[in-house]
């Protein structure tokens, strides 16, 4: 039940097909969020929105659905969401009503839309794992980069595999399973299988994705591990 074929499996490798998976997801896409993380979605948003100084200009990367944005946009100044998933991108304007809060392109992170420098914090939830997978994180950080202005500031987060031995038992024979049943309730057939606890699983341990943000150019990378080691909130200045 947790799991689809692992030939489908296989299929959701690239950036086009990440973007098509999401975009069929982008509906229920908050339900399952609340549902699976048992409401601490919202309180791992406001860690990453707390390390946002006031008045700052902000792009959110992979905006998704716009929640990261959302509360974002009570602390800073302007603040931008881009996303691939243009049903991911009207998803985010209907969470978002009236004016003075998140604007919204479509683009990619790879790409980014904006000029040199436009930017004083970059933020993101839960997006570079896909990047990974679609094989275009380093091109992102590279982006990342170039788009903030000296001395701006980078707060991302994302789930991995616990280091802990412990916390690892707990994700590989409770929490995998849970994922996939809530998954599998909330979004039947669209339900991708094993893509979130296998992009968990490649994806790199702290101290190898300090050591590639060094090398795109960041500097002053901390790290900090939430909620028994699978929430990673990870966070550097552009050097």
């Amino acid at each position: 039940m947790s799991s689809m074929p692992s030939h489908q499996r296989q299929l959701i490798q690239t950036g086009d097909d990440i973007r098509r998976m999401f975009s069929r997801l982008a509906g229920r896409y908050d339900l399952f969020n609340r549902l699976f993380t048992l409401g601490m979605d919202a309180v791992w948003r406001r860690a990453v929105a707390r390390q946002v100084p006031v008045g700052s200009r902000v792009l959110d990367i992979g905006t998704g659905s716009g929640q990261l944005a959302k509360v974002v946009a009570l602390r800073a100044r302007v603040v931008f969401g881009v996303d691939f998933s243009f049903d991911m991108l009207q998803k985010a304007v209907g969470n978002t009503p009236g004016q003075g809060g998140p604007g919204f392109l479509q683009g990619r992170a790879d790409v980014l839309p904006f000029r040199s420098g436009r930017f004083d914090v970059l933020v993101s939830a839960f997006v570079l794992r896909s990047l990974h997978r679609a094989g275009v994180l380093e091109e992102s950080l590279r982006e990342c980069h170039r788009v903030l202005e000296a001395g701006g500031h980078l707060v991302f987060m994302d789930a991995v595999t616990p280091a802990h031995r412990f916390f690892r038992f707990l994700f590989e024979s409770c929490l995998c399973r849970f994922i996939g049943a809530v998954g599998w309730l909330v979004f039947g057939r669209r339900w991708p299988g094993r893509y979130l606890a296998d992009t968990m699983r490649e994806f790199f341990p702290a101290r190898d994705l300090a050591g590639l943000l060094e090398r795109n150019g960041f500097c002053n990378i901390r790290i900090k591990a939430m909620s028994g080691g699978a929430i990673c909130l990870i966070m550097a200045d552009k050097g």
